[in-house]
């Protein structure tokens, strides 16, 4: 049990080191992976296979469900262009507002 548990220690401690390599669509506009646009592929796929499913074959995928998933999915990846491109934020300004002047305060 012990030789077990140090195979499985090494293990985790090489995976929180090196990380999982798990591919992600890239994003056409910052040219990176991005988890949340990978997230909008997967669901609207489970949607189509769901609503072929439908007609012919029986795949046994709530369309509802799988809507609801591509809904939420869709408002992650849509809904991060309100900060990233400087629109409102969650404190209300702007980002572009943000930008401070540090002024030289002389007493």
């Amino acid at each position: 049990m012990e030789e077990f548990k140090k195979k499985w220690l090494t293990f985790v401690r090489e995976m929180n080191e090196k990380g999982i390599p798990i591919p992600f669509i890239r994003d056409p506009v910052h040219k990176i992976g991005s988890v949340s646009l990978t997230l909008v592929v997967i669901s609207a796929a489970l949607v189509i296979i769901g609503i072929v499913g439908k007609v012919g074959l029986d795949l046994k995928i709530d369309v509802e469900q799988a809507l609801q998933f591509f809904y939420g999915c869709s408002a992650l990846y849509f809904g991060r262009g309100l900060t990233a491109k400087g629109g409102a934020t969650i404190d209300g300004a702007t980002t572009s507002t943000k930008t401070e002047t540090k002024t030289s305060a002389s007493d």
